[in-house]
């Protein structure tokens, strides 16, 4: 799962950045907590701009640092007011 990657690769001193994927906001919070520098939710933020962003990354253009925090406080607070995509809890 993505937090046993998560567990091994923070065991190293250096370690390259750590992006993944989950379908619920909770296990995203969780992933960010393990140590992720960025959780990619589909149906929340769409593969065209998880690409977009990771092309950016790539060339510089953009503060990784940054846009987490942004993302974990749009999730804290989408956690708050809004309940988990049902479609998806029934998928699961």
């Amino acid at each position: 799962s993505n937090e046993i990657i998560l567990s091994a690769i923070m065991r190293h001193k250096k370690h390259p950045q750590i992006w993944v994927v989950t379908h619920r906001a909770s296990n995203a919070l969780e992933l960010y907590n393990a140590g992720a520098d960025y959780v990619i939710i589909p149906h929340f933020l769409g593969g065209k701009y998880a690409a977009n962003l990771l092309r950016r990354f790539t060339k510089g253009e953009v503060n990784i640092p940054e846009i987490k925090e942004q993302h974990i406080s749009q999730l804290q607070n989408r956690e708050k007011y809004t309940p988990e995509n049902h479609l998806v809890e029934k998928q699961r």
